[in-house]
């Protein structure tokens, strides 16, 4: 069909008698310059993520792909909804998109939102961690290392003495487990998936 593939980089496209355009490319194949006379020149822009989404991943707490753009939870089952709860994601945010994709993504985010709205509560996992506050030094370590900030810090009488215990936000932990594994005295663990019932689990197996 006439159509010629170069692979390189083009220069400033510059206008040329006759009305046409011309730009030079260095063919990297061949290692030669070549000049390019055309009637029409397409650039496609690249697109990049905004500077602020960093900013606004420290608030939100969702995570950001390597190109800067914000994840999904799972791109086929839940390509709208991101690890935290009731945030969901449309248009160019996630990824460069054209304008009918961006709207149907828009509408499937928003029919999320109204199907929250009409039940009027939200249902969330079990599987959050849990605190033994008589094994909690307060040393705010899993206050630091939780990606969703689900963890605040409590003052609590402990036999007439006072003392800072770590206290897990169920609505807003996600069940990640960073906490568990960081605390330095084993004062977290998963409900449901307590180091007792794991231990219970291997030994069983083995037998």
């Amino acid at each position: 069909m006439g159509i010629k593939f170069v692979k390189g980089l083009p220069s400033e496209v510059k206008s040329s008698p006759g009305n046409s355009l011309r730009f030079d490319v260095y063919e990297s194949n061949t290692n030669k310059l070549l000049e390019v006379h055309a009637d029409l020149v397409v650039l496609a822009s690249g697109l990049i993520s905004s500077p602020d989404f960093a900013e606004l991943q420290n608030i939100l707490r969702i995570p950001r792909s390597p190109d800067g753009f914000f994840l999904e939870s799972h791109p086929k089952l839940q390509p709208l909804e991101t690890p935290t709860r009731g945030i969901f994601l449309a248009g160019t945010c996630q990824s460069p998109k054209d304008i009918p994709d961006t709207v149907s993504q828009a509408s499937g985010a928003a029919m999320k939102v109204a199907e929250l709205l009409a039940t009027g509560e939200v249902e969330i996992e079990p599987l959050i961690a849990v605190v033994e506050d008589n094994l909690c030094s307060g040393c705010r370590i899993c206050e630091s290392v939780c990606p969703y900030q689900a963890i605040e810090m409590e003052n609590k009488n402990f036999e007439g003495e006072e003392k800072n215990v770590a206290k897990v936000v169920p609505a807003v932990c996600q069940g990640c487990g960073a906490c568990a594994v960081a605390c330095p005295t084993h004062a977290i663990d998963m409900q449901h998936y307590k180091q007792q019932q794991i231990l219970a689990e291997i030994k069983a197996a083995a037998q």
